[in-house]
């Protein structure tokens, strides 16, 4: 009888660090899969945010940006949300242009993403002599994401490289 209670007992103990190992390995999948959807929503503003420069949708374009966003470029200077918005709506004027971010990295902790980016901007104005000019601009940057209810708005962008061409130069 004893051999078969210890028996019971080891199985009984065997089950216990079963089922602990279970919940520990459905735990890191569900934040895992937290993870993964946060960085699908990320990924899926960014593409909205472009396919809104080429559309100029500055609804669609400012709507994933936090109210409290801080853009910091490479220079040191700072622009909030709405001076970001004064300068896209100026850049739809302009001419017509194209928009194209690469997302390198995403790291979520918590409530909060961490996103290296790479952009390209190119396009064309008409000055007022009538001339024609080619813009390009690339960037890259450090985002930081925060959640937001069920979403994820942009809360800071740091420029760690910025270049303009005009007419190739």
């Amino acid at each position: 009888m004893q051999a078969a209670e210890r028996l019971v007992k080891n199985l009984r103990g065997h089950m216990r660090l079963l089922s602990l190992r279970l919940l520990v390995a459905l735990l890191l999948f569900a934040v895992g899969c937290s993870s993964t959807g946060a960085d699908q929503a990320i990924r899926a503003h960014y593409a909205e945010m472009d396919a809104s420069v080429e559309g100029e949708k500055i609804e669609s374009y400012m709507a994933p940006i936090a109210p409290d966003f801080v853009l910091t470029q490479k220079d040191g200077k700072t622009l909030n949300r709405a001076t970001l918005e004064t300068a896209v709506k100026d850049g739809f004027k302009a001419g017509d242009m194209k928009s194209r971010t690469t997302v390198q990295d995403v790291q979520v902790s918590g409530d909060e993403a961490k996103v290296q980016t790479s952009s390209e901007q190119t396009g064309s104005y008409t000055d007022p002599r009538g001339k024609t000019h080619t813009v390009e601009l690339k960037s890259v940057s450090l985002d930081v994401w925060k959640r937001s209810g069920s979403d994820w708005l942009l809360a800071t962008s740091t420029e760690e490289s910025h270049d303009v061409r005009v007419d190739g130069k």
